[in-house]
């Protein structure tokens, strides 16, 4: 039985890249998000490994493991099973944002971006090497019932993203027939101490579900190396936008296990901004009024206004995808 050494999770979220000029009518955001994986030392005076009277080396002691653990998904998948999936994994997602932005923003008045599509696309893969009371609360932090399968959702929200954005060409657009108008490319990969032996039902599913193949690494004698060669990757993944994902001494000799999420997304508005119509306008932050380059554009667009929020969709070509503006009615507070 492959040793079980006690893990510590760190989540490493970087910040959701919006860049949207009037000389630009293309509008590309990036986000990547990695989950590192940390095997400390084991205690020597702790129960040895594969001891059946440790509650974590027999499931059937854990009342948690009710909770079905992660499958490879069956392929193929229907349109109608995608769509379904998708739309749970869509939800759920919707739910983390919000609890994430509480936590990460706070009482702060700085701005405060995150992808929480990479943050549950991480936590799904990391789903699938959890059991028990582990995968219990993964599947609560990512606002999954318990019935579901988060590589399933997984699979399911990849392949979504894959058809929508194939789909997404713009008929009046001249290049509508030799691209479409979003790119969408979610990347994922595991880096893995080459001496550690995995459950080969992890790295199976991750493969499978999620396109992540394992990686083998040298963390015990060059952490840092490696630390630059998932630096390089998730730079050719993001086109160059993110170059240093993990910084320096992030990594060191007791790294055994380094899970990557790297998202792309770059959209020509359905409807573009142009140049002549930018100009200086008030933006109100934090309480105060600060004159920034404003695009503006006049049309019909998806509004919702009420008491407590104001909601505003802008299109990208071909109508798949959206940018949802949400802000507090009469401004920010």
């Amino acid at each position: 039985m492959p040793t079980r050494l006690p893990v510590r999770l760190a989540l490493v979220c970087l910040s959701v890249c919006f860049a949207c000029g009037a000389s630009q009518p293309e509008s590309p955001s990036l986000a990547t998000t990695a989950v590192e994986v940390l095997a400390p030392p084991a205690d020597p005076a702790g129960v040895e490994p594969g001891n059946p009277e440790d509650p974590s080396e027999d499931p059937s002691k854990d009342p948690a493991t009710t909770t079905p653990a992660p499958t490879i998904p069956a392929a193929p998948m229907n349109d109608k099973e995608r769509l379904e999936l998708a739309g749970s994994f869509a939800t759920a997602n919707n739910k983390m944002s919000f609890d994430l932005l509480r936590v990460a923003g706070g009482d702060t008045s700085e701005n405060v971006a995150l992808s929480a599509a990479s943050i549950e696309l991480a936590l799904a893969m990391t789903a699938g090497g959890a059991r028990g009371e582990t995968l219990a609360q993964i599947r609560l932090a990512m606002g999954l019932a318990s019935q579901d399968d988060p590589a399933a959702l997984g699979r399911a929200v990849m392949a979504h993203w894959a058809a929508e954005a194939a789909a997404s060409k713009t008929p009046h657009d001249p290049d509508a027939d030799a691209k479409p108008a979003v790119i969408l490319q979610p990347a994922n990969r595991l880096y893995g101490e080459r001496s550690y032996t995995f459950e080969q039902d992890f790295i199976k599913l991750t493969e499978a579900a999620f396109g992540a193949p394992l990686e083998p690494a040298n963390f015990m004698s060059d952490a840092d190396g490696v630390r630059g060669q998932i630096n390089k990757w998730v730079g050719e993944q993001t086109r160059g936008k993110i170059d240093e994902l993990l910084p320096a001494r992030s990594l060191d000799s007791l790294t055994r296990l380094v899970l990557v999420n790297a998202l792309y997304f770059k959209g020509r508005w359905a409807t573009q901004f142009e140049t002549y119509n930018t100009a200086d306008a008030p933006f109100f932050v934090a309480g105060k009024s600060v004159n920034v380059p404003t695009m503006k554009h006049t049309g019909r667009f998806k509004h919702r206004l009420d008491k407590d929020i104001e909601i505003l969709g802008l299109p990208y070509g071909g109508g798949r995808f959206s940018m949802m503006i949400v802000m507090p009615t009469g401004g920010a507070t």
